[in-house]
């Protein structure tokens, strides 16, 4: 109680966009990979540097997600578990690239993070398509795919988009409690391709 009574909380706001984008151009990072890690990471210059960091290593985040967006913006109900295949395929090729660049940090935490970066990957689809038409499109992290990202928002709609964040979420708080990698992307797939208004 002592030591506790004379700490104090220091809070940190998000960096700003233009100074993770001048690390990232630092490292060697530039154009749309760097405005795309920039606003996946959300103000973290860390985590912002550490996909440059992937990225240089081979981890093809940037591919990754390019693939992502297209898979869900092409997704009919019957292809869910092969693109729930699909993602699991690249979380495990990013966990790889990322074990050998921190050879003393444990497998199994590098994985969860390979396939919390996929996850957080879907999540941000979903969340450029619910402010389409809302916020300046010029603040969309997938940017370079508008044109699927615009496909997605007419198709799901604002409440679709909502749910699909949240599910991918749900997905995350999965992951933390050690559900089965597979299982939990397959019942996030078959969630979102359930909806109304995808395609089937």
């Amino acid at each position: 109680a002592t030591t506790k009574s004379r700490c104090q909380i220091v809070r940190f706001g998000p960096v700003d966009e233009e100074r993770i984008l001048e690390a990232l151009k630092k490292s060697g990072i530039e154009g749309k990979k760097a405005l795309y890690f920039t606003r996946l990471a959300d103000g973290s210059i860390g985590e912002a540097l550490q996909m440059a960091a992937l990225e240089q290593e081979g981890a093809k985040l940037f591919e990754v997600k390019t693939a992502i967006v297209k898979s869900l913006a092409d997704m009919r109900y019957e292809q869910s578990l092969e693109i729930a295949a699909k993602l699991l395929a690249f979380a495990k090729e990013i966990g790889e690239v990322w074990v050998k660049q921190q050879e003393k940090t444990s497998k199994t935490d590098i994985n969860r993070r390979a396939i919390g970066f996929v996850l957080e990957a879907v999540s941000c689809v979903f969340r450029d398509a619910m402010t389409m038409g809302i916020a300046d499109e010029k603040k969309i992290a997938n940017i370079d795919q508008l044109g699927e990202i615009r496909r997605i928002a007419a198709e799901k709609g604002g409440e679709g988009c909502a749910m699909a964040v949240e599910n991918a979420y749900d997905a995350e708080r999965r992951m933390e409690a050690n559900v089965n990698e597979k299982l939990i992307f397959e019942r996030l797939l078959l969630k979102l391709a359930s909806s109304d208004t995808m395609k089937v």
